[in-house]
């Protein structure tokens, strides 16, 4: 498990002075050149939840864009219904990493974006998808981002050139509903408590604080069809994962039972009269399926299969990708038609596989692009 924390235009936007080589495609970065998108996903988002936002970048102009050696934009203003200016009060809180390894060592998407910045040409996009729920104030405490009913802007940016701090900007706005019915009462009781709140908005692999285990069994019972109940069975996972259970007789059986929890959270909502699937629902559903395929399960094929499917631009899914990258051969537990060939051949329709992968270079430039 890997923490983010994405400084505005600092860590998570920063880009590499070009080779030799690209400079002579470089040229001087005109914001008027790019076009941001950003927009949330899914929804509606109550308060104490979280939000999932796509921002897109595009080069609308002749010449082109970049070097870029980070993974994109990020959101670094938030105004709430009590605000009136966009604070700017910290990093928002997100989660890249799911594999054990330790927290200061690049992640596979870091090590990529390094040797392989990209360029965007004419008419070419790339984008993210983050979801937070919170924010790091300047005492490095987590804070709420959308702890009240009302309606919230938020500040999205993509640095466009880290010499000259040229940027560019897009508001997004989300509207935090007033919760009704099973989902008043859990917002009454996570008014009051503020621990087990955080804990649900962890959407990570740090231990829970001591009693969440409890909470999270009692509330799943008690309303089981609340919309926060996602929450539930992701921090239930969580302890699985990370605590020391009585009544859990060994690591495997924590295992299983994690994963039960998080299949709950990633199932997908079909409209019958739409005829459509709904994989936006729960902010984490990205979170939940790097966990699930890092858990050595004999589905993880599926698992990477359904990021790539659903979450493409996910924080999530460019970081698993990277791993498979960087492996540049085909494990054990990535059998069939899901392996990492047919992953990208749409991007590379006449490559021969059969001699082998595309260099890595050319892979992950062409995967970063939409």
């Amino acid at each position: 498990m890997k923490c983010v924390l994405v400084w505005p235009f600092a860590l998570a936007l920063g880009a590499l002075a070009p080779t030799a080589a690209d400079a002579q495609k470089t040229a001087p970065v005109n914001v008027k050149d790019a076009e941001l998108q950003a927009r949330q996903l899914g929804g509606p988002t109550l308060p104490f939840q979280a939000v999932r936002i796509r921002i897109r970048l595009q080069n609308t102009g002749t010449k082109q864009l970049g070097p870029f050696s980070s993974l994109g934009g990020t959101v670094y203003g938030l105004k709430g219904p009590r605000d009136e200016k966009h604070r700017k009060n910290g990093p928002i809180v997100v989660y890249e990493r799911f594999e054990h390894r330790q927290i200061s060592v690049a992640t596979a998407s870091e090590n990529l974006n390094a040797q392989y910045p990209l360029f965007l040409d004419p008419k070419q996009r790339t984008s993210l998808a983050i979801s937070f729920g919170q924010w790091v104030d300047a005492d490095y405490k987590h804070v709420f981002a959308f702890s009240v009913p009302g309606s919230y802007s938020l500040k999205c940016g993509w640095l466009l050139d880290t010499d000259k701090e040229k940027h560019i900007d897009e508001l997004v706005e989300v509207k935090v509903q007033e919760p009704e019915g099973a989902d008043k009462l859990v917002y009454e009781l996570l008014k009051k408590d503020a621990v087990l709140a955080a804990e649900l908005l962890q959407c990570n692999l740090d231990r829970p604080k001591d009693g969440t285990y409890a909470k999270v069994k009692k509330l799943i019972q008690d309303v089981p069809m609340s919309s926060y109940t996602p929450y539930f069975r992701f921090t239930l996972a969580r302890c699985y994962l990370t605590t020391k259970i009585p009544e859990i007789s060994s690591a495997r059986v924590a295992e299983a039972l994690a994963a039960d929890e998080l299949e709950k959270t990633a199932e997908l909502r079909y409209d019958q009269d739409a005829k459509e699937f709904y994989p936006d629902d729960f902010p984490f559903r990205p979170h939940a399926l790097a966990i699930l395929a890092n858990l050595g399960d004999r589905n993880r094929a599926n698992y990477l299969f359904y990021l790539h499917r659903d979450h493409k631009d996910s924080l999530q899914w460019i970081n698993e990708f990277a791993r498979l990258l960087l492996r540049r051969s085909i494990p054990p537990t990535l059998p069939g038609p899901h392996h990492l060939e047919v992953l990208i051949q749409k991007d590379f329709p006449r490559a021969d596989f059969a001699k082998g992968l595309p260099s890595n270079d050319e892979v992950w430039r062409r995967f970063r692009i939409d």
